[in-house]
């Protein structure tokens, strides 16, 4: 498939039409020599120059009409020429004539240059006369426009043929470099031409090849009239009539290749088609033989894959069914463990005892109680050094490597140690140490029970039996100094007083008989006199041990003759009362204790306050039930009071505890002493102990 035939034509057509229109200009200007030049930036040629009569002294008009084109082509002027006005008659022509200094410099008389642009195609002419005849002018230059523009005419469509062959000798050349084999049919299905590919496949030369039908140009000595390529070829005939794109895979025998046909219409060009082809379709045949191949063993691959494929599944499915059945028992092991870990958690976090666990120094595990114990959250605590939460251990307890801790081996170590707080208080605890090994590495396990609040229970119980002891030795101390006082004063006064009335009884049984040492019934007199006064003392001695006024008419007026008795005793301290409750507000059994208190206060306040001024208060609020005995005294120090003296507060402490009651003592040196006691009541007047 070769233009090169074609594209020289027509660059002979443009040559001669070149030179028919400079002989054309000659004779319409009478000009004695014209130059013309063509040029076609399309197509990629030099430009074509032909001229028309010769004339001494102007072979310089070549260079010049270079020159003109270069300059021409940015719009400037060449040095030397003039431009001239042509009008709107010949916008695509510029006119320049020589100046009189250029005519001069050449020793010319006369001439003129045209130049003609028109997208892509460029013209210049020069036209020249000699120095005896007329010069060119104005005319001259239209005439030589006009016939400029038909030329022009004629090369663009000369060029646009040209330019339509240089495309069709590319796809051409194009196309004989594919290595499928194209073809163009007419009508009747017969090759119009091939490309090289015909060669290639030695199937012939693509030069004689021309009318021969499909089926001869495969099978150029087949004389089978059933050969299957021939009903191919005549399918694809029969599809020529329509616009159907068709493909046809086809293994040739003769050839031993496995061929793929594609045949569509021919699409007309928009320039139409020389009249001696006149092709309708185009035949694409391509050797697929390789691809066929390589499908082939694809396809017994994917045969033997697809095989492997279900013997791995098979075995998959075996393997699979195992590892379901082993996870299945995995999933039931670690339902069991987690199981298990959700009862020993719950069992280590619901204990009472905090658990802990430390390596290498360090606090590894510890449980809700451990951090509840020291008061620390439970994300702190594992920051806090050991050493400060056990301040009884050794400096270099939890430097040293778990192994080598004092644990003894294999036993537990048990003791009560002390523990601080993270508010600094300190702790009583019972710690039970023991070493365990976890995936090789030693630790130490440790648990710990908080017995802060036994041992101050037995603290405070072994001081409660202390003082029980000192209070049962002062009681019975106290109960035969008060047997003691009791004989005593029956004996001095009671007793005494009995002795005078006996004599005086005696004196005057011997009255009748005798000499009576006191007529007139002086000694009934004195007898009943010391009767009287015996009276009074035993009724007083009564009223010391428990005041029958008490049972008689109540707490409160019993609080009211005690303050006036005692103020009448002891007229140096004012008294003072206040009483802010009800009698039928007051338990029964709290009177007495009551009285005691009161009782006992004052007589400490008489004794060792030297105080000017005291007062009673005694107030029912709510549920509470409060005595309040306040002096202005000289005060005291709790430990450096007399045994003596603490004796009575700790008689009263004691009676106020076994009520029920709550007693406080407020004193300090110089600023009198309050002694206050409270009592909570149910609502039916029984103490909440």
């Amino acid at each position: 498939m070769s233009a090169a035939p074609d594209i020289t034509r027509g660059q002979e057509n443009i040559s001669a039409l070149i030179q028919r229109t400079a002989e054309t200009i000659a004779d319409a200007v009478e000009a004695d020599h014209v130059l013309l030049v063509f040029c076609d930036d399309t197509l990629g040629e030099h430009p074509i120059m032909s001229s028309s009569g010769t004339l001494p002294g102007y072979g310089w008009a070549s260079d010049c009409l270079n020159s003109i084109l270069e300059s021409g082509s940015n719009g400037a002027t060449p040095a030397g020429l003039e431009k001239v006005q042509t009008g709107s008659r010949h916008p695509d022509c510029t006119v320049l004539i020589p100046s009189p200094a250029f005519l001069l410099a050449h020793a010319l008389y006369t001439g003129l240059f045209v130049i003609l642009k028109h997208d892509t195609l460029r013209i210049a002419m020069f036209a020249g006369r000699s120095a005896t005849e007329a010069s060119l002018g104005e005319s001259e230059a239209q005439r030589a426009c006009e016939i400029l523009e038909i030329m022009a005419s004629s090369l663009r469509l000369i060029s646009a043929m040209l330019r339509i062959v240089q495309v069709k000798h590319q796809c051409e050349s194009t196309m004989d470099t594919l290595p499928q084999l194209v073809v163009l049919l007419d009508a009747h299905g017969h090759v119009i031409r091939t490309n090289l590919t015909l060669e290639r496949w030695k199937l012939g030369k693509v030069d004689t090849i021309q009318g021969v039908n499909v089926h001869d140009m495969l099978h150029p000595s087949c004389k089978d009239w059933n050969c299957r390529l021939r009903s191919l070829c005549e399918q694809m005939q029969q599809r020529l009539g329509s616009d159907d794109h068709g493909e046809y895979i086809f293994y040739d025998h003769k050839l031993d290749r496995d061929l793929q046909f594609s045949i569509g219409r021919y699409t007309q060009s928009r320039y139409g088609q020389d009249p001696q082809e006149q092709a309708v379709a185009s035949l694409v045949i391509e050797d697929i033989s390789r691809q066929v191949h390589a499908e082939r063993v694809l396809n017994n691959y994917n045969e033997e894959l697809e095989q492997r494929l279900q013997e791995r599944t098979l075995d998959l499915i075996r393997v699979n069914a195992q590892l379901d059945e082993k996870l299945q028992d995995h999933i039931r092991d670690a339902e069991i463990i987690k199981e298990s870990e959700k009862k020993y958690t719950c069992l280590v976090e619901a204990t009472l005892t905090g658990i802990y666990v430390m390596q290498n120094g360090k606090l590894v595990f510890c449980n809700s109680r451990f951090s509840d114990i020291f008061g620390y959250p439970h994300d702190e605590i594992h920051q806090q050094d050991l050493g400060r939460l056990f301040p009884d251990d050794p400096a270099d307890a939890y430097t040293k490597p778990a192994g080598t801790h004092q644990v003894p081996d294999p036993g537990l170590d048990r003791k009560v140690v002390n523990g601080v707080t993270r508010d600094g208080a300190t702790l009583w605890l019972h710690r039970t140490l023991t070493r365990v090994d976890c995936l090789g590495e030693p630790m130490i396990m440790g648990n710990i029970i908080d017995i802060t609040e036994q041992k101050k229970l037995e603290e405070a119980l072994s001081r409660s039996h202390n003082e029980l002891r000192i209070l049962s030795r002062k009681l019975i101390n106290t109960q035969e100094a008060e047997r003691k006082r009791i004989a005593s004063e029956l004996h001095d006064s009671i007793g005494q007083s009995i002795s005078a009335v006996k004599f005086s009884l005696e004196n005057a049984r011997r009255e009748p008989g005798g000499k009576a040492s006191q007529p007139d019934g002086t000694c009934l007199q004195n007898a009943i006199v010391k009767l009287r006064e015996t009276m009074d003392e035993v009724r007083r001695i009564s009223m010391d041990l428990r005041p029958p006024m008490l049972d008689d008419l109540g707490l409160i007026a019993t609080i009211n003759w005690f303050c006036r008795d005692m103020q009448s005793l002891i007229p140096d301290i004012e008294i003072s009362k206040q009483v802010e409750a009800v009698e039928e507000e007051i338990p029964a059994d709290l009177k007495i204790v009551i009285f005691r208190l009161i009782q006992e206060a004052m007589n400490n306040t008489v004794k060792h306050a030297h105080a000017t001024h005291a007062r009673i208060h005694l107030k029912k609020k709510d549920d509470t039930l409060e005595l309040l005995i306040e002096d202005d005294g000289q005060g005291f120090v709790m430990e450096s009071e007399p045994e003596g003296h603490r004796f009575g507060l700790d008689s009263m402490r004691e009676r106020a505890s076994l009520s029920g009651g709550k007693l406080t003592i407020e004193s300090t040196q110089g600023s009198g002493t309050i002694l206050r006691v409270s009592w909570r009541l149910e609502d039916d007047g029984a103490v909440i102990n």
